[in-house]
């Protein structure tokens, strides 16, 4: 039974922790072990993981300043014995099924071509009850492809891949996924730079290899106060991470392939869209409105005739400080 590292970062967590750490606790998988990493909490998250930790030795606790959730994940990280070789990153506050490390585990052991496997997930609410049932694991299941320059559904018995992760990011939250170790080593883990750490994560790693997919809800992905503001530049965000795996230089020849398929099929479906709601807006007397959305359409056109993003639109982190929360959907 291989070992599972669990590695969780926590700041000012100490509401939800311990849900999740209950979670970790009753998995019908016994074997794995859990770092959490205090993120320079002002609040009882401390307190709450040393508890745990008392009870059971497989929970390792360590407190770092307040450096962001990126650095803090890659500190737990590097904090694994060498000996493990399944990985999965929990967020502090959601909550596993009982048998989800169960069936990640089994998925990966069976399949070992795949770098890791992932399930779906629903809301829960701060109270941990079901919230809008069928909802979130629905739009876990919607994964498109790009290839031929035209969005296409993704059959759900194939496996999550490169073409299907730069399309649409709908494989969060983290604790879907359990992945091999030795991928994130091979990326050098998060970026602390990019717009979105867990999307821009995915694309590195889907690269060397496919995620088995595990059509089930595996966790509760829980909405709270703290979490569930929008995001202004959700836009933005997306088109940053996009125009990242556009350029990147870790782009093989068929990766480029399907980057560019992907960016044209994306602003074919911009077309379409703003066409529709110019319509709309033309049906509700509302000319200002159409106008817009034709000049939006008229965009999405040139940018599809020119095949490519341009590098400087990419916006930066200080362009988006303070704005960026990577729990929410950034690829629609």
């Amino acid at each position: 039974m291989p070992v599972v590292g669990i590695v969780i970062a926590a700041h000012n967590a100490g509401e939800f922790l311990a849900d999740t750490l209950r979670s970790i606790a009753r998995q019908s998988y016994r074997s794995w072990v859990c770092v959490v990493i205090d993120d320079g909490s002002v609040d009882g998250t401390r307190e709450v993981a040393d508890q745990f930790a008392l009870n059971d030795t497989r929970i390792l606790v360590l407190s770092i300043d307040h450096s962001g959730l990126c650095h803090a994940r890659n500190c737990g990280l590097s904090q694994l014995d060498t000996g493990i070789s399944l990985v999965t990153i929990m967020d502090a506050d959601d909550v596993w099924e009982e048998t989800a490390l169960e069936r990640l585990v089994d998925e990966v052991e069976r399949h070992p071509a795949s770098i890791g496997a992932h399930g779906l997930g629903e809301f829960i609410d701060e109270a941990g009850r079901l919230l809008r049932p069928g909802e979130f694991s629905s739009f876990g299941r919607a994964r498109k492809s790009g290839r031929g320059g035209r969005l296409h559904p993704w059959p759900t018995d194939q496996p999550t891949c490169f073409e299907t992760v730069i399309t649409t990011s709908v494989l969060f939250p983290p604790g879907l996924l359990l992945m091999r170790r030795w991928v994130y080593e091979r990326i050098e883990g998060y970026d602390a730079e990019s717009l979105e750490g867990d999307w821009d994560l995915l694309i590195r790693a889907t690269r060397h290899g496919d995620l088995r997919f595990i059509n089930d809800v595996l966790i509760g992905y829980r909405r709270h106060e703290s979490n569930l503001g929008a995001r202004a530049d959700m836009g933005r965000i997306a088109h940053g991470v996009r125009v990242r795996a556009f350029y990147s230089p870790e782009n093989q020849p068929h990766h480029r392939t399907l980057v560019r398929d992907c960016w044209r099929a994306l602003q074919r479906d911009q077309v379409s869209a703003r066409s529709r709601l110019a319509r709309e807006a033309v049906a509700a007397r509302h000319p200002m409105d159409a106008v817009r959305e034709l000049a939006r359409g008229a965009a999405a056109s040139v940018r599809f005739v020119r095949g490519a993003p341009s590098r400087t639109a990419m916006p930066t982190r200080s362009d988006l400080d303070g704005r960026l929360a990577p729990e929410l959907p950034s690829g629609n």
